[in-house]
Formats: C-alpha cells, structure tokens, sequence
C-alpha cells in the first residue's frame, strides 16, 4: 500500500518536472537510508529539529516548488510559506494528527491564497478501481501493459 501511494502520489500527483525541487514529509525516520541507499540528495528528521520552518530554510534556501504532504500540523505550517508562487502540494496523509484528541490546526492557509498554491488531496484507493463489466476488458489490458502497478480491482455492481 505505502508503495502504491508514494508512486501515484509522486509519478501521477506531483509530477515534477527536472529542475523542480520537491520536498516529501514522511513518518520514515531512516534519514541515512534515504540518502545513502535510496540517493535522496537531501533528508531530515523532524522530530529532531526544534524548529522546522529554520529546517526547511536550510534545505531549500529559495523555495519549494513541488509538496507531497504526509505529516500535517506544524510541517505543512512550516512548509506553507515556503512553497513557490504558484507550487503545488499533493496531500494524502496528516500522519502526526492522527492520535491526537484534537489536532493542531493549521495557522498558515492564507499561503494558498496569497501565493496562488494549487493544493490536491487523493485516496490511493481511487486508483486502483475500475467500474462496470466493460471496463474490465481494458483493465486487464492496462494492468498487463504497465499502466497499472499492483493490483487492479473491477467493480462490477455497487449493490
């Protein structure tokens, strides 16, 4: 599932292009096996810095073009000013909100509107269903051709 959500996210969502600089929160805490094992020019972990805005400022001194949101809170508060005029964050999780009893509430919104930001949300399950009986035809021919990655799942009736 991570997998499938990291390449529809990044590859489908985010769509960098080169040159962009992308920044992607994650609950991964691996920083040495993302930069060494995986080649990520970059990595943090956020829970050791004690302040992310002066983090982020030191990883991306300019801007940030392109955010694949998976931490919510104080990162996308941190991150929000940050992005590039006209940027784009993809989000699909909020992983340091989810056991909290009332989570943080994010104090920095008026970055979309004043910088233009394209902000889009996506459930990976959007992905991997097909719907009705005659689309499965294509499905199967997608899957086997590459369009698909892992499974592909036909709904053939919602009743």
């Amino acid at each position: 599932m991570a997998g499938i959500t990291a390449y529809v996210g990044f590859y489908e969502i985010c769509s960098p292009k080169k040159g962009e600089l992308v920044f992607i929160s994650a609950a991964s805490g691996v920083v040495d096996l993302l930069k060494i094992i995986l080649g990520f020019d970059d990595a943090f972990n956020y829970n050791e810095e004690s302040y992310l805005n002066e983090a982020i400022k030191r990883y991306f001194p300019e801007w940030i073009d392109i955010y694949f949101e998976n931490v919510g809170g104080k990162m996308l508060d941190s991150v929000l000013p940050n992005i590039r005029p006209h940027g784009l964050i993809t989000a699909c999780g909020t992983i340091s909100q989810y056991d909290e009893e009332e989570p943080n509430a994010t104090h920095n919104l008026m970055y979309v509107i004043v910088k233009k930001i394209r902000m889009q949300g996506f459930v990976v399950f959007d992905y991997f269903i097909v719907e009705g009986i005659e689309a499965a035809p294509a499905a199967l021919v997608g899957h086997f051709s590459g369009r698909k990655v892992g499974k592909q799942v036909v709904l053939v009736a919602r009743d």
